[in-house]
């Protein structure tokens, strides 16, 4: 009986064995079948946009050796018609027409508020304050009453508030996207910021904390 025993133990383990290794090698063949049609799908889609980009080859050289005696017929239709194009009256009248537009664009008056030519000349740099861990510096405001103080919108969506004198920092964070534009309130302890992130902060100067949160608008 032992015997027996031991050989029906053995035939179910084959059994169980050969089993499993069938459900793997269905699992191959399905994943071998799978890739073989999508392989079959490419190979179609590129022989049907080869076919199309043949016809559009032989189209247009049809049409590029048809230009010419097309051209040509017109050339033979105006000479038998006489002329035609644009006449001598009509180029004078073009040309003062774009004479007198181009006299009007000389005239426009200049903006008193832009800077003169001679004031950028004596723009000089006066220092240089690196942000921290050299995060790109997107926009700058400076404090309307505190000169010292410098708003700055940096691009790993934090704001710093910093202090010139010292080039000491302290961030402000709360943005999903990059600083584009930041401004000091000019009379309250309040500056405000706008990001990639289609928001706009309200902050607390003296306390750095994020005040309110506008998200009315969609752009950046």
């Amino acid at each position: 009986m032992g015997l027996f025993q031991n050989e029906w133990d053995s035939s179910v383990a084959e059994t169980y064995a050969l089993r499993k290794e069938l459900e793997q090698v269905r699992s191959e063949l399905a994943h071998t079948l799978y890739q073989h049609d999508a392989a079959c799908r490419v190979i179609a889609k590129l022989i049907k946009e080869r076919d199309e980009a043949v016809a559009n080859m032989q189209e247009a050289v049809k049409r590029a050796a048809a230009a010419p005696a097309a051209a040509a017929g017109g050339d033979r239709m105006d000479v038998e018609g006489g002329g035609g194009g644009i006449t001598d009256a009509m180029k004078d009248k073009m040309t003062e027409k774009s004479t007198e537009l181009s006299k009007g664009r000389k005239k426009r008056d200049i903006s008193p508020n832009l800077a003169t030519e001679a004031v950028l000349q004596q723009f000089r740099e006066v220092a240089t304050y690196p942000t921290p861990n050299g995060t790109e510096a997107c926009a700058l405001d400076v404090h309307p009453k505190n000169g010292n103080m410098l708003m700055i919108g940096c691009a790993d969506n934090s704001v710093l508030l910093m202090d010139r004198a010292s080039t000491q920092s302290r961030p402000m964070v709360g943005h999903a996207g990059r600083v584009n534009r930041v401004m000091f309130h000019n009379t309250q302890d309040l500056c405000f910021s706008s990001s990639a992130d289609s928001t706009t902060r309200m902050w607390s100067v003296s306390s750095g904390q994020s005040l309110k949160v506008f998200n009315d608008h969609k752009d950046q």
